[in-house]
């Protein structure tokens, strides 16, 4: 008894498993890689002047240089001056 619930636990449930399986893995196998080329770009903004205690932000809601293409920013560097 326990044998024929085995066959039938192989043939319902594991074999349509294993088949979505090897299609993911055919679909994923024949997809094409992703074509992202590095670029730099340099935006140059400043000088700020910011008081003690204070918070420019109009700076931060428009106005300034941006790239053309959604991007991330992987550096930033700021000279701070007292």
């Amino acid at each position: 008894m326990a044998k024929q619930a085995t066959n039938v636990y192989i043939r319902e449930v594991l074999r349509p498993l294993l088949a979505v399986v090897a299609v993911l893995v055919l679909a994923a196998a024949a997809a094409p890689a992703a074509s992202a080329a590095e670029r730099t770009e340099s935006f140059r903004v400043g000088p700020v002047t910011v008081g003690g205690y204070e918070v420019k932000q109009e700076q931060a809601l428009g106005g300034l240089p941006k790239p053309d293409k959604d991007a991330f920013i992987t550096r930033m560097k700021v000279d701070v001056v007292d």
